[in-house]
């Protein structure tokens, strides 16, 4: 799927249902969503995507940590609310930061734009991942355990952070997921 390809079907896709909009991604596809809104956001003023985009879901982003930052800053500013999941212990995203050469922090494991109003970032190092061989790369934690799952569901209804299983950690301004580990 290519961003000119994935925009042309958002566009098509608000033209035809007036409702609110969501968009989840996970891992290289968060790249690939932050690429298409910021095309959309290129045309921001006269697009119906804005009127309709509420939610953005960024699981284990694997996208260079600038571009992340102003995408996500963007969207942001413009009302869009931004659910940014991130875990420490996420193998897959350090091994991906350093293969592609990004600077530290990767906003797959590490807390980025914590003080940015509409934008939740949550630590999700102890949620439970599935093993593949050996041993977990912590990095599908975002679709495979259960309070991660829940916490989207409860993001996606405007259900605050402060009424979800989350505690806020103070040192790094960011919401902890709660798993019970």
């Amino acid at each position: 799927a290519s961003v000119p390809m994935i925009h042309a079907v958002l566009v098509d896709l608000a033209r035809r249902t007036p409702k609110p909009l969501a968009f989840k991604g996970h891992s290289m596809g968060c790249y690939l969503w932050l690429q298409v809104l910021e095309r959309v956001a290129m045309v921001w003023e006269r697009s119906r995507v804005r009127a309709q985009l509420a939610h953005v879901v960024l699981d284990a982003p694997d996208a260079p940590p600038l571009f992340f930052r102003r995408v996500v800053a963007q969207l942001a500013g413009a009302g869009v609310r931004v659910l940014h999941f991130y875990n420490a212990r996420d193998e897959a995203i350090d091994m991906s930061g350093q293969r592609r050469g990004f600077e530290k922090p990767y906003p797959g494991s590490a807390p980025i734009l914590t003080r940015l109003p509409n934008v939740e970032v949550v630590d999700c190092s102890s949620a439970h991942s599935t093993s593949h061989g050996v041993r977990s790369t912590n990095h599908d934690y975002g679709r495979v355990d259960g309070y991660c799952v829940m916490d989207q569901r409860d993001f996606l209804q405007n259900v605050p952070p402060s009424e979800r299983l989350l505690t806020y950690r103070e040192s790094d301004s960011c919401w902890v997921i709660q798993t019970g580990r």
